[in-house]
């Protein structure tokens, strides 16, 4: 019985901590689209001032 309560401890202990990388990850990806977004309307106003024939990817 130690051995089962033991696996189960350290089962739900990896499953927090991968729970808390996932969230994490899921905030550094949002923290880039932002700063993609950013770009892009950086770029944008670039385009619109300068007139160039600038291409947005």
């Amino acid at each position: 019985m130690f051995f089962n309560s033991e696996l189960k401890q350290q089962t739900k202990a990896l499953t927090q901590q991968l729970e808390i990388e996932r969230a994490s990850h899921q905030l550094s990806l949002e923290a880039l689209k932002a700063e993609l977004d950013s770009v892009k309307a950086e770029l944008q106003q670039f385009k619109s001032h300068s007139g160039d024939n600038v291409e947005l990817m």
